[in-house]
């Protein structure tokens, strides 16, 4: 008799007892997530960059032609962005970037008919680099909402067919309109919606610890 109550409180208790247990556990991992010291990694992926938007095509005379550029194959770009959690609404990082595009230079001075039209091909590689700050607007263990802002500088390496090697410093950034997180634990995945040198669209993987 004294077994099957005990076994009979055993059974009251243990559900509560495991609930209490998760929603701590629960509790515990969104606080690693947000508090203060907390850190993350992301590894992003974009569509419809300021370069892929002919932002940083050059509108400059070389040798007394006027000179313009078409894009025609691009990868899109790639960053690597790491953040810091100075509080529980408040995130400083720095973000890095590499993108690569080829395509043709024309000169618009000549008639398009003739073959001096075309001034042969280009490479571009481009790095960013730059500090960032993600102001975060809902937070949940298992999604959170944010808003950024990043100042950057390109550094563009081209080489030409023609012309050699035309290399320039371009200032840049990334304005982050609105941006997702999800997922529980460690990795999340996440997607952002902004304007700048990650694109209009970008996502990708985080890695989140404290």
């Amino acid at each position: 008799m004294g077994v099957k109550i005990f076994n009979s409180y055993h059974m009251c208790f243990k559900k509560p007892l495991f609930c209490l247990y998760f929603l701590v556990l629960s509790h515990w991992s969104y606080c690693q997530e947000v508090e203060k010291g907390a850190q993350s990694i992301k590894f992003d992926y974009g569509i419809l960059s300021l370069y892929e938007l002919g932002a940083f095509a050059d509108k400059m005379n070389m040798a007394n032609q006027a000179a313009s550029e078409s894009i025609e194959h691009i990868s899109g770009p790639i960053s690597i962005i790491y953040s810091y959690y100075i509080s529980r609404g408040i995130a400083l990082g720095i973000a890095v970037r590499y993108e690569w595009g080829m395509g043709s230079l024309y000169d618009i001075s000549k008639n398009y008919q003739t073959p001096e039209y075309y001034n042969g091909s280009f490479k571009d590689n481009l790095f960013t680099a730059g500090p960032e700050m993600q102001i975060i607007y809902t937070n949940h263990y298992k999604y959170q909402c944010y808003g950024g802002i990043n100042a950057s500088l390109t550094y563009r390496y081209r080489t030409t067919e023609r012309y050699g090697t035309l290399n320039k410093w371009i200032p840049t950034g990334q304005v982050t309109f609105w941006g997702c997180q999800f997922g529980e634990g460690h990795l999340k995945g996440y997607i952002e919606i902004g304007m700048g040198y990650r694109g209009l669209v970008n996502g990708g993987v985080g890695y989140f610890f404290h």
